[in-house]
């Protein structure tokens, strides 16, 4: 009598009337199944209709379609009706926004993704779009001209604008007095990686800095693994092993829109801070980039998974990993 009484109190009084005779919580279960979950040939066309008829607007909360994605399932399976992962998969795939084509393209490209695997990606991949809206948000909050500001006191605009340039000049050189190393990733002196505008510029939601040493160069250079490049690149000759000239340029149009020509092609080898090896082929040689790209499409459409957590990005192969890239000071490090 209690499952009963539980049951009968979560419903409306609209619908307690249904329920009044039944003497326990499996008659009233069963009563109100024959009227909700009509399992007829009906229902079922309409609930797959909705489903392949079920499309994103571009804005629209990832996590409200997920919700509503997998309550049309439910629906479907209670009507007679059930899918399997891989069928629920492709009408999820297709449902998304075109603002999802780069991740699904890269879920495409690999075979073992699972349903689960694909939602936690997507996921990933809104909280990365949610972080770059809100920073282009802040940025134009802050580009917005102060019309009404007011300067107080006695000393007016001019004092306070002198103090606040002596301040920056003595933060300038309390920096420049504690720190005269060689930052690893430009190459130029007298920065820290916090100070430093090339890591600031290139690290994004898509992109991860790691560390590794080619084969053919004693030092170590720093590579961006890069979900949204297409394929593999760099701007140094020295770092392929086997190289070969195209005999056609190929233009590669970058982040900025910049129009760069790829003049080479070949296979680089380097190593990661494990010792171990890592070798990429049909890498691109493009003189005038100032970066050296791992495309993860392209990582993906050789059989390699990549999966992006909150400060590691790690990749294997055939189930085994390949490589763990692990975040620390601004930049990513291969273990």
């Amino acid at each position: 009598m209690k499952a009963l009484a539980v049951l009968v109190k979560l419903l409306s009084p609209t619908y307690q009337c249904m329920v009044r005779e039944c003497e326990t919580a499996l008659e009233s279960w069963e009563v109100l199944q024959t009227f909700f979950a009509k399992k007829n040939l009906h229902n079922r066309v309409q609930l797959r209709k909705q489903l392949h008829e079920f499309v994103m607007e571009t804005g629209t909360s990832l996590m409200d379609h997920l919700l509503k994605f997998d309550e049309l399932c439910l629906k479907l399976r209670a009507a007679g009706d059930s899918m399997d992962d891989d069928e629920k998969l492709v009408l999820l795939l297709g449902s998304l926004s075109s603002e999802y084509d780069d991740m699904v393209r890269i879920i495409e490209a690999h075979s073992n993704v699972t349903l689960l695997d694909a939602k936690e990606m997507l996921r990933r991949e809104y909280d990365t779009l949610q972080k770059r809206d809100k920073k282009e948000t802040a940025f134009k909050a802050h580009a917005q001209p102060n019309v009404n500001r007011r300067f107080q006191g006695n000393r007016g605009h001019h004092g306070r604008q002198n103090d606040k340039d002596r301040n920056q000049a003595f933060r300038r050189r309390n920096d420049n007095a504690r720190f005269q190393g060689k930052r690893f990733t430009c190459g130029k002196h007298g920065h820290k990686s916090s100070q430093c505008h090339s890591v600031k510029q290139s690290r994004s939601g898509d992109e991860f800095v790691f560390s590794a040493s080619s084969e053919k160069l004693e030092s170590s250079a720093t590579w961006l693994l890069d979900s949204g490049a297409s394929r593999h690149m760099t701007d140094d000759e020295r770092d392929f092993v086997e190289y070969e000239n195209l005999t056609t340029p190929i233009s590669i149009t970058v982040a900025n829109g910049q129009h760069l020509m790829a003049k080479g092609t070949g296979s680089v080898r380097f190593v990661l801070e494990n010792g171990r090896t890592v070798m990429l082929k049909k890498v691109l040689h493009v003189p005038k980039s100032d970066k050296k790209v791992v495309s993860v499409p392209a990582l993906t459409a050789r059989g390699v998974l990549v999966q992006f957590k909150r400060n590691q990005a790690v990749l294997t192969s055939n189930g085994i990993t390949v490589a763990v890239i692990i975040e620390w000071e601004n930049c990513l490090r291969g273990m």
